[in-house]
């Protein structure tokens, strides 16, 4: 927005091949004097089995129909009148083909491009695409693997438990989110980001306890910490649907335990691909924080399908969900298509930086697709969450 209101002829950057591709209506080499070196980063591809700096991008500039302040407006006309109707999924903007997409069932699209005539917007700014509805990427499972076992200081990328009716059978398996620390508002707590449907009910604070696997019974030092913040969603922004800007919930640790503490700004670091830890470096560490680009190459952790990495297909879409019984409109979420599946709900989703095993966080998962096709997981990403969650610094100590 910023280099937008600096100049009005911008129109959206995305990362390909390496390099930023930065559009505008009217080409000049102003736009790319304005972009932030650290957005220009987001387009170095890193891969995590290796030390490799990656090849410095290049600032690329190609010319588009439509300026990014045009987008967002249209964006904005279309969301809610056309995720209000039904089987409506999402909204967002695709900057490489400088276009508004609207996804959904067929007749949800055929409303959709009847909106966008009534708004009279250019019918070459708008892309129809068929989609299906979100699930959640929760499972209860107790397969062992190496991302399975219990941690002590615990991670993000690990498995853990919730309660249930104080027994172990039959609660929630997910993925720890990344290991924090959060301002109070009377002092700093240290804790856990995890999905807020992780936790039922989803987007209400229940005071959840939360385990790691591996004791006989829960009423142990297994016992991690309890769910403090889940704030409800708000009414308004699309009838009776329910609005957040994350699928997040915040854990503060309990004092019981010297070891099962949260491992501040601590990522378990699997092998690619797998769930096996990478024994030379079993960690990643988060520096930052870092907005997700267009193309950027982002990777995640989880506890079902391990470590996988994608680029970024979506930033800041609207999606329709409906989670726990509740009717829900997720704002502003970003996808890729990363491999994932049941289990990896919450899974902290990162982008590799230079040196090697240092990260930032970009967010975290909660599904995707519910026909199971590989269509691009979803995340929610971390401006968001401190959006609901309240200030929470990721960074290690």
């Amino acid at each position: 927005m910023d280099v937008a209101q600096a100049l009005p002829s911008f129109a959206g950057y995305y990362c390909e091949g390496g390099d930023l591709i930065v559009l505008d209506t009217a080409p000049s080499g102003m736009a790319a004097g304005l972009i932030p070196d650290v957005t220009v980063d987001s387009c170095t591809v890193r891969r995590s089995r290796r030390v490799d700096p990656g090849a410095a991008p290049r600032i690329i500039e190609r010319r588009a129909r439509y300026t990014f302040l045009e987008l967002r407006y249209w964006r904005d006309q279309l969301s809610q009148p056309f995720l209000d109707g039904e089987g409506a999924i999402g909204v967002y903007i695709d900057y490489r083909s400088n276009r508004v997409v609207m996804t959904g069932s067929p007749e949800s699209l055929v409303a959709g491009g009847s909106l966008a005539s009534l708004r009279s917007i250019p019918i070459d700014a708008i892309s129809l695409e068929p989609g299906s509805e979100l699930s959640d990427d929760f499972a209860c499972t107790s397969t062992p693997t190496n991302l399975a076992h219990c941690y002590g200081p615990v991670p993000g990328g690990v498995k853990y438990h919730r309660t249930d009716s104080g027994s172990q059978t039959g609660g929630t398996a997910c993925t720890m989110g990344p290991a924090a620390t959060r301002f109070n508002g009377a002092g700093w707590e240290n804790g856990w980001v995890v999905n807020s449907h992780c936790v039922p009910r989803i987007f209400r604070n229940d005071s959840n306890w939360l385990w790691q696997p591996g004791s006989a019974s829960p009423m142990t030092a297994d016992f991690i910490g309890v769910e403090t913040v889940d704030p409800n969603g708000w009414i308004g922004c699309s009838g009776s649907r329910e609005c957040r800007y994350s699928d997040a919930a915040w854990i503060t640790a309990l004092p019981n335990s010297a070891v099962q503490v949260p491992a501040r700004g601590k990522i378990a670091h699997a092998r690619f691909n797998n769930t096996n830890l990478n024994t030379v470096s079993p960690r990643f560490t988060v520096r930052n924080y870092r907005y997700s680009v267009l193309g950027m190459n982002v990777h995640k952790v989880g506890i079902t399908t391990g470590h996988t990495r994608a680029n970024v297909s979506v930033v800041c879409g609207d999606y329709n969900r409906t989670s726990g019984g509740l009717n829900i409109r997720m704002l502003c979420q970003d996808r890729a298509p990363y491999i994932r599946s049941g289990g990896d709900s919450g899974s902290p989703v990162f982008f590799l930086r230079a040196t090697f095993g240092d990260v930032d966080i970009v967010g975290i998962h909660w599904g995707g697709d519910f026909d199971g096709t590989g269509n691009p997981g979803i995340y929610s990403p971390w401006d968001g969450i401190v959006t609901d969650l309240g200030l929470i610094a990721p960074a290690a100590p």
